[in-house]
Formats: C-alpha cells, sequence, structure tokens
C-alpha cells in the first residue's frame, strides 16, 4: 500500500467515524446527500488522476470532510464575541 492509499484510507475512515447526518452542505458549491458515494468518488478520483491541480482539489474536499464541524462551532464562537463588542 502506498502511503498514498494509507492515507486516504485512514482519512476515510475517520469521516465515516464521524457519522454525519446527509445531506449537508460542506460548502457553498457541495451539497453531500450520500455520504458513501462521495467518499468512493473521491477515492477513485484522488487514486486515478494524474494532473497535480485535479488531485490538490480532490484532497482539499477529503480534509474538508475531515475538519466538517470544526470551522461552523469557531465561526460560531466568533460570531458571537463579536456581537458582544
Amino acid at each position: 500500500m502506498t502511503p498514498k492509499e494509507k492515507w486516504l484510507n485512514e482519512s476515510i475512515e475517520a469521516i465515516k467515524s464521524k457519522n454525519l447526518q446527509v445531506p449537508f452542505k460542506l460548502n457553498q458549491c457541495t451539497k453531500v446527500v450520500d455520504l458513501d458515494k462521495y467518499l468512493k468518488v473521491l477515492q477513485s478520483s484522488i487514486l486515478h488522476t494524474t494532473k497535480p491541480k485535479v488531485l490538490k482539489t480532490l484532497v482539499n474536499k477529503i480534509e474538508e470532510l475531515l475538519n466538517y464541524g470544526l470551522h461552523s462551532i469557531s465561526e460560531s464562537n466568533n460570531t458571537s464575541k463579536s456581537r458582544r463588542l
């Protein structure tokens, strides 16, 4: 198993362990309605792409999923702090 495959498998398992409720909006352009299908497409695309820009975009999607929920909590905290000022 290559380091890329190992990272990808570990990342996918971490994402699945979050038990995300679908549908959810990952960002302005991405609404996930079937997480397993979305992960399979990302996995296949990452393993088979030869274009660095495409690979970077796909890896960013995985990282967004790994961080999903963390940013919304900090953003809501920042918003509430700014309202108090």
